[in-house]
């Protein structure tokens, strides 16, 4: 796997008609190792399948925790507007040999949908991580973040585990050509891909007139304490498959770290269209 040092990316790209989907079941998760790099592949899985769920809907926002590295005072980020209001709701850190992974729930606490922004690791002692050290950033893509709902992030961070870390988030401007398409999840199963890694996979439909060019389904995991312990993203089963309007087609989305033990999940799916239709 190719590791570049970048800009760290808030991967809150981009689009309205979020749906967020709470999902419990259980997964035959296996496997150990360090920490993996969530992954946009699709895989197989199994387990037992879930009700549609409507395209904006919500589950209630995971209460943070001062246990297991979960955070007990969550982040929030006013950028001065007013609009930008983001919340590190929950997270946790994930150890590996040379990498770790920040991994948790960000939410909008603001009044508007974030459609781009950039999300900042802060050290110990107060700051914001330069270029050359910050982690790349792994966040599942979401199209769109309407207020009150969350989504899964993943921050890839080369050094010593901070002990308290904090974040902070700048806006970025949005892009003016794009438009929302409705998505519904029809139904989704966990299970354990064939690399070993957790994943789940499921049914997606588009409930719009036109095609969703840019489409993504994130998931965060979460143990029998609702700890966070694995997210991810994925997209079409098989990936030349598009999502036409008016259609249903398999999603599949691989979870990290790889040892994650799956007891219950939440699923965002989101799409635009480009003018392209």
């Amino acid at each position: 796997m190719k590791i570049q040092k970048t800009r760290s990316t808030l991967l809150l790209v981009i689009l309205l008609s979020v749906t967020l989907m709470g999902c419990e079941g259980n997964a035959s998760t296996s496997g150990s190792g360090a920490a993996n790099q969530p992954s946009n592949t699709s895989s197989r899985n199994t387990s037992s399948s879930n009700p549609p769920t409507s395209s904006g809907s919500a589950t209630s926002s995971p209460s943070a925790t001062g246990d297991n590295g979960t955070a007990s005072n969550p982040t929030p980020n006013d950028n001065g507007s007013g609009n930008l209001k983001l919340t590190v709701a929950k997270y946790a850190l994930v150890t590996g040999d040379l990498i770790n992974y920040y991994i948790g729930v960000v939410r909008n606490d603001g009044s508007s949908t974030i459609r781009q922004a950039i999300m900042h690791l802060v050290d110990d002692s107060g700051k914001a991580l330069s270029t050359d050290d910050a982690p790349e950033m792994l966040l599942p893509q979401v199209f769109a973040l309407p207020p009150g709902q969350s989504v899964g992030f993943s921050m890839m961070y080369e050094g010593k585990p901070i002990k308290h870390p904090q974040f902070s988030f700048e806006q970025q401007p949005d892009d003016t050509n794009l438009a929302a398409v409705k998505l519904t999840i029809v139904s989704s199963q966990a299970g354990v891909a064939s690399d070993g890694n957790p994943d789940i996979e499921g049914q997606i439909t588009n409930d719009s007139d036109t095609s969703a060019n840019l489409w993504s389904v994130s998931a965060v995991a979460y143990d029998d304490a609702g700890n966070v312990v694995a997210v991810g993203s994925g997209g079409a089963a098989d990936p030349a498959q598009g999502l036409k309007g008016h259609t249903t087609i398999k999603f599949s989305v691989t979870l990290s770290p790889r040892s994650a033990k799956v007891v219950k999940y939440d699923l965002f799916a989101s799409g635009v269209t480009m003018g392209l239709n």
